[in-house]
């Protein structure tokens, strides 16, 4: 009966020890993987793209003042292009909904919107934040 007893109590032992020994490095393996010193990178703003585009463009490419000037305009059309293309989109989409339809497909399209607009303000107030001198 002695040696039952020890032998349960050692098995428990064994038992409670190896649940420790998983937790603590489960612990460890998921805080290393989830902590992080520095916030995400914020999305760029389409202006921030856009000066990092052509500031990229031109001391790689080392481009002329009037080359700056042509790659401004040729950003320039391709923006309304594609401001046109989105509003084609959007009305093919419209097109083809049911009234009830276009009501909640007007509501995903405000709540993208506002989503958008958030993060933007957001990365303005990151770039203002890491332009400002340190203290």
């Amino acid at each position: 009966m002695k040696r039952s007893t020890l032998t349960l109590l050692l098995s428990l032992s064994l038992v409670f020890l190896s649940g420790l020994l998983v937790g603590f490095f489960s612990e460890r393996m998921v805080c290393s993987r989830s902590v992080s010193a520095s916030p995400p990178p914020a999305r760029l703003t389409p202006e921030q793209f856009r000066q990092h585009y052509v500031e990229t463009m031109n001391a790689r490419l080392q481009l002329t003042p009037e080359q700056l000037t042509r790659l401004d305009a040729i950003l320039d059309d391709t923006r309304t292009g594609f401001q046109q293309l989105k509003q084609k989109q959007t009305d093919e989409i419209n097109a083809m909904l049911t009234a009830e339809q276009q009501v909640a497909y007007a509501q995903l399209r405000k709540e993208r919107e506002e989503r958008r607009k958030r993060e933007e303000q957001q990365a303005r107030e990151n770039e203002q934040k890491q332009s400002k001198p340190a203290e």
